[in-house]
């Protein structure tokens, strides 16, 4: 486009199993969409392919094909936060995934019920940024952290 030039690269299963990351190289600048929700519980879309080990190991890969200083555009953001970020807000929504992946592994090995896990709407500790928990439903967050530790 122009001198610009723009690629677009699938990393694999995340938000669902088609998101792309848009890169705009001579800009330095890389729209995430989908992927990325800046300190905000994600849709995550299930029945359309998503996975959050596979979202964690995206944001994890995305930052290796971009400069350190490289803006990224957000798909999404918490009320009066930026939808522009660094590799750092990256890091943190991964951090936010393996977090809750690790208290819903807790909660299931204590022998607590999928309906007592579901039913916790209190924010996740170290992301109370994030809010908390609504309605349990096939993609929110909570629901599929539980789906992926029971089955796999």
């Amino acid at each position: 486009m122009g001198d610009e030039r723009v690629t677009a690269r699938h990393y694999g299963r995340a938000h669902t199993s088609g998101d792309i990351v848009v890169t705009f190289e001579r800009a330095n600048v890389a729209h995430m969409g989908d992927l990325m929700f800046n300190q905000r519980h994600p849709v995550v879309d299930r029945p359309a392919g998503a996975t959050l080990r596979g979202w964690m190991s995206v944001l994890e890969r995305v930052p290796k094909d971009h400069a350190a200083d490289t803006v990224y555009i957000f798909g999404h953001a918490n009320t009066g936060l930026p939808v522009t970020g660094d590799q750092r807000d990256l890091a943190r929504l991964r951090d936010y995934f393996g977090a809750l992946l690790g208290f819903v592994e807790t909660q299931v090995k204590a022998g607590r019920t999928r309906d007592e896990i579901l039913a916790m709407r209190e924010p996740l500790a170290g992301f109370e940024s994030f809010g908390r928990f609504g309605q349990a439903s096939a993609r929110d967050p909570l629901t599929v952290a539980y789906e992926e530790v029971t089955t796999s």
